[in-house]
């Protein structure tokens, strides 16, 4: 079947293809679409840190220090994301009524 996009062949260790095989099972979807969708979300802070480090390469204080404002960006995002999962877990959680057991009325 033609593409539009072209293909790239990855090999990765048994313990990565489970993960992401069951996290795209669990999600309804292929694993290899989950496997881009992860690449589509890497793509900016891959492309900042491959600009850093050719400037870091060719000598220069900027690209260190390019390399370490991308690093903390993704800190950042990675710490948002977080507090955003924890936020819905507490809101699911305060959602649930409480179980009745048998002996109760």
């Amino acid at each position: 079947m033609p593409t539009t996009n072209p293909r790239v062949m990855l090999t990765v260790t048994g313990r990565t293809r489970e993960i992401y095989t069951e996290t795209a099972r669990a999600m309804g979807i292929p694993t290899a679409r989950l496997m881009t969708q992860v690449l589509k979300e890497a793509e900016g802070g891959i492309e900042q840190l491959g600009l850093a480090l050719a400037k870091a390469k060719s000598g220069s204080v900027n690209g260190l220090e390019g390399l370490a404002e991308a690093l903390q960006e993704r800190i950042d995002i990675a710490g948002d994301a977080q507090l955003d999962l924890q936020q819905e877990i507490e809101k699911q959680s305060s959602r649930k009524a409480p179980v009745k057991r048998k002996n109760q009325k």
